[in-house]
């Protein structure tokens, strides 16, 4: 694909193994250009490559059911307009000739203007900004330093902030280093916050490491700290709020 089209400035992924291997970390210094990835377990982050995945898939099971070619779909797709011009006619100045009837003056070649492109795509963007910050809102800063509990697969584990980047945020905890966008980060209220941080917060996180797998063993297990209960059944939870047993179960 780079010795056909040329090589990117940026090229943007998920964590996926392929992505953050030596190999391709070599393959990346080799060819000069930088590769930058998404927070893990945070596929909006890489929406666009993920929406392309879900319209060709939706292609190929749409040639199957009919027992259609399903090149010939593609074909189609990369011949229709999108907010701007089709794909075919952004790359290669021109519309490509499918089984739908067409005239020899729609496949002369035309080069597009980049300024309209642009434009275009500007406005595209901002109204589906628009219709997105009508039901968003801006989640509160955290602080470096700061006790946090982030989602890692089915739970929420303890750590504390080392680092932000952009929306991501660098988490240490007695396992090791782990990455997370904000969404998935919650400012810890717990009062009995006793977790210490395996590393100072000041040190600089590597950023070849695996983001989404802890450096140390995984069998490790980083329990969530009890509250402590009284002889009259109260507790606090982890917000600080009392929990009293209902005078009907009292003895």
């Amino acid at each position: 694909m780079f010795a056909r089209h040329g090589i990117p400035y940026e090229v943007k992924s998920d964590n996926g193994p392929q992505y953050i291997s030596q190999e391709f970390r070599q393959f990346a210094k080799d060819w000069n250009f930088q590769h930058t990835t998404s927070s893990p377990y945070h596929q909006q982050a890489n929406g666009l490559a993920e929406r392309t995945v879900q319209t060709v898939k939706r292609l190929l099971e749409k040639s199957r059911v009919d027992g259609s070619d399903p090149y010939l779909a593609i074909l189609e797709y990369r011949n229709t307009p999108t907010d701007t011009e089709s794909p075919a006619k952004l790359l290669m100045s021109r519309e490509l000739r499918s089984i739908l009837p067409v005239t020899t003056r729609q496949l002369r070649p035309k080069t597009v203007k980049p300024k309209d492109i642009v434009k275009d795509r500007k406005e595209a963007q901002r109204r589906q900004q628009y219709y997105f910050n009508r039901s968003a809102r801006d989640q509160p800063k955290i602080s470096m330093g700061q006790a946090v509990r982030f989602r890692h697969k089915d739970e929420w584990k303890p750590g504390y902030v080392m680092k932000n980047e952009n929306r991501s945020y660098w988490m240490t905890t007695p396992e090791g280093e782990y990455r997370r966008n904000r969404k998935d980060i919650l400012i810890s209220k717990e009062k009995n916050f006793n977790l210490k941080p395996a590393i100072s917060i000041d040190d600089e996180p590597n950023s070849s490491q695996e983001s989404d797998t802890a450096v140390d063993s995984q069998s490790a297990i980083v329990s969530e700290p009890q509250s402590p209960r009284n002889p009259t059944g109260s507790y606090r939870t982890r917000s600080g709020r009392e929990v009293r047993k209902p005078k009907r179960f009292e003895e």
